[in-house]
């Protein structure tokens, strides 16, 4: 009988329902029948996640810790990574939002917006990547963009979360490039309108419906799957390509 190793599987903003529906699909997922969850909130306690892999009888550690500042991080990986040994995934869900026109944006909201969605994210990647060089096979890094990140145009109302997201797919595949030599596969999932959404757009969704958490779940879930795609930003947008 073939024993398998453990899975450490790191995810950070995990009170989001994107977050918690994507390490229920992991866990559903045969690659990942061993695996323990490191679930990082800063307010929000995964609950509905916590109630699912109570139930199936799947390890799991919460870390309520705020990762603003690099230190915090530090202390995160000396605690809880460190005495591991190796981590195997990272998920990446952190990032705050704001909406609201250019005129009424204050310094330190824009400049939160961006530490949130791409200062934090390095400060992440570099302290997380000692460890996920450890491992014999593949590792893996996704984070989550945000769709049409990738295009230059005015975005008014959302400046500093798209200046971050496009940030964040530079940093993705720039990553990925420096890491492949060490078998760290790091992609990014940039979602387009769904289910949860907030703010949605005036103008149509072309497939006429925004994507479904289980949809977006899946999709992490190839990405984490796959032995060779790297530096990849994946899109889920159903053709969305709305103006914010």
């Amino acid at each position: 009988m073939i024993q398998t190793q453990t899975k450490y599987i790191l995810i950070t903003g995990s009170g989001s329902q994107i977050a918690q529906n994507i390490a229920q699909e992991i866990s559903l997922e045969k690659n990942f029948s061993d695996c323990h969850f490191l679930l990082q909130y800063r307010k929000n306690k995964p609950n509905t996640l916590i109630n699912f892999l109570e139930n199936k009888k799947i390890k799991y550690t919460l870390i309520k810790a705020d990762l603003s500042e690099l230190n915090n991080i530090q202390i995160l990986v000396k605690a809880y990574i460190q005495p591991l040994g190796k981590l195997d995934i990272l998920i990446n869900c952190i990032g705050d939002f704001v909406q609201k026109p250019l005129n009424e944006l204050q310094s330190s909201e824009f400049r939160q917006i961006i530490d949130s969605n791409l200062n934090l994210v390095f400060d992440l990647y570099s302290s997380v990547l000692p460890f996920l060089r450890k491992n014999e096979g593949i590792s893996n890094i996704l984070s989550l963009g945000y769709a049409t990140a990738n295009q230059i145009e005015a975005k008014p109302s959302i400046l500093p979360y798209h200046i971050a997201k496009m940030g964040l797919i530079l940093l993705t595949k720039s990553f990925a490039k420096e890491e492949a030599e060490h078998q760290v596969l790091i992609n990014c999932l940039s979602l387009g309108i769904c289910e949860n959404t907030i703010h949605w757009p005036n103008n149509k969704l072309p497939l006429g419906r925004p994507a479904q958490l289980k949809e977006i779940a899946e999709a992490a879930v190839f990405l984490l799957k796959n032995n060779y795609i790297t530096g990849l930003n994946l899109e889920i947008d159903g053709g969305w390509r709305g103006n914010l």
